[in-house]
């Protein structure tokens, strides 16, 4: 699947990610985000959004647990990052990681970055009702609800930015 087509899919996937977490919803994250196939290549996207944009020295990134889409050939997970005021939401390749080195390009963090990210400072309104449609704005109840499975039951990473050199030599090494 090319790059765009994949960006493509998570935008539809994301139109229902920000719904309100119902009951249902919450017993299909059942699985720990640290034994999915697919965790290596989270990592590594984590650890390139940290050196991109995040704050220096070390970030704790709180994984939800998998939302499992059996009619799709990928998984969901959620992941609070409070130091950067965030939920990011991301897809699992269920069949594994391809490439867990593999460097992420500008459209693909770029979308990490936009779309695929929730800012806990600027998206989120008291309730459904002030969503009025939205499809970017979430509810403060959905946010305290994905923090709070986060945080009691999925998995806390730490990781630190890379040095300036690191971020530098990566950035040259890059194909793109």
């Amino acid at each position: 699947m090319s790059k765009l087509s994949a960006l493509a899919a998570l935008g539809l996937a994301l139109c229902c990610a920000a719904a309100p977490l119902a009951a249902a919803e919450a017993e299909l994250g059942t699985a720990p985000a640290d034994r999915h196939p697919g965790y290596p290549c989270l990592v590594n996207l984590l650890q390139q959004l940290l050196d991109a944009d995040g704050p220096g020295g070390a970030s704790t990134f709180h994984i939800g647990r998998v939302l499992e889409h059996p009619d799709q050939d990928h998984d969901g997970v959620r992941v609070y990052w409070p130091r950067s005021q965030a939920i990011v939401l991301v897809q699992l390749d269920r069949g594994g990681c391809a490439d867990p080195h593999q460097r992420y390009d500008e459209l693909a963090l770029g979308w990490y970055r936009s779309k695929a990210r929730i800012d806990l400072r600027r998206d989120v309104v008291a309730d459904e009702a002030s969503m009025s449609g939205s499809s970017y704005l979430v509810s403060r109840p959905w946010v305290e609800a994905v923090i709070g499975d986060a945080r009691e039951r999925g998995t806390a990473l730490t990781l630190r930015r890379a040095s300036w050199r690191a971020r530098r030599a990566a950035a040259a090494a890059a194909p793109y």
